[in-house]
């Protein structure tokens, strides 16, 4: 598919995601050969919650990855009316090393894990890529900065106290395990990179950040609210947006410019602000339940919704029309 050709098809998918009219992907297949996607990366990507839709099981099987249709890749190949050929591989609670060169077991949504239900071990995403492959999308990193170990241990558990009584602090809590995580980080991303482009020496791969979860005022959040921090202290969520998810977008961001000659870094943070987990009903991420939904299928984990979704497909793209 020509670069001129790539550029018309990304600026129409932007008008089809703009007013919401995504056509089913596979719908109007292109005289020239689609272009051949694979889509890598975490629950972020994969979509998990039912606020991204139903679960898609391929061919029948239940994975455990739990890739939902409202995820953005699924848009963005829908956006694209059947002209690229997707291959999603990506799968909840996934961490670099799982990507690159380990397999991972799923955890599935949080109905399975509720639920009890255990998952078969998958392949390594990267097992998808190949010399045919023309773009990689990755997104992934989240759990690799401790960020579901620092929501579990400061939004979910009351914090324990002092012996004078007062709360202990998030970031005392986990300062050690984050600064140990984020270091490893450095190296699994460049290593992964690394990895991607030696298995598709002529892919371009797009990197996606995470969107903003915490609010730049903290104290718009409400603590207690299991819609939103649970336990959270303002003094914690400035912990959670400073030292862990900014720092990993910055991870993210510093280690695809040293691969600039074939990566490229896509922001959805600063499209995001605003649209935070303290939003109320314009939050485009959701906090550790979604309101509207029974349990289990309320429990969120700090997941994007929809609508943070879309959000995410517009990025991605926009990169495509800009990088390919």
């Amino acid at each position: 598919m020509t670069r001129t050709s790539l550029r018309l098809l990304t600026t129409v998918a932007l008008a089809a995601l703009a007013v919401g009219t995504v056509p089913r992907a596979g719908a109007a297949e292109s005289p020239e050969a689609p272009l051949n996607w694979v889509a890598l990366g975490d629950s972020y990507t994969a979509g998990v919650i039912p606020p991204t839709g139903a679960e898609l099981d391929p061919e029948g099987a239940h994975t455990g990855c739990a890739r939902t249709e409202g995820s953005y890749p699924r848009l963005v190949a829908g956006a694209w009316g059947g002209r690229v050929r997707l291959t999603d591989v990506a799968c909840n609670n996934a961490m670099l090393a799982e990507i690159a060169h380990q397999g991972q077991v799923p955890l599935g949504s949080p109905r399975d894990y509720l639920e009890g239900r255990t998952f078969k071990a998958v392949a390594p995403q990267l097992a998808a890529v190949d010399e045919d492959t023309d773009l990689v999308t990755v997104g992934m990193g989240g759990k690799d900065s401790g960020f579901g170990e620092v929501v579990y241990a400061c939004a979910m558990q009351e914090p324990p106290r002092a012996s004078d009584g007062s709360p202990v602090p998030c970031e005392e809590r986990t300062r050690e395990l984050v600064e140990a995580r984020l270091a490893s980080a450095v190296r699994e991303y460049d290593d992964m990179l690394r990895r991607i482009h030696r298995k598709a020496p002529h892919a371009k791969i797009l990197t996606v950040g995470y969107p903003s979860i915490v609010p730049a005022d903290a104290s718009r959040c409400t603590v207690g609210d299991q819609t939103q921090f649970g336990h959270m202290s303002r003094a914690d969520l400035e912990w959670l947006r400073d030292g862990v998810l900014d720092p990993i977008n910055r991870v993210i961001e510093r280690q695809t410019a040293r691969h600039h000659r074939y990566a490229a870094y896509v922001d959805t943070h600063h499209s995001s602000r605003g649209a935070d987990v303290c939003a109320g009903r314009w939050r485009w991420v959701e906090g550790l339940t979604a309101p509207g939904y029974p349990y289990p299928d309320n429990v969120a984990n700090v997941l994007p919704n929809a609508f943070g979704q879309a959000n995410t497909a517009r990025a991605v793209l926009r990169a495509m029309h800009r990088e390919l």
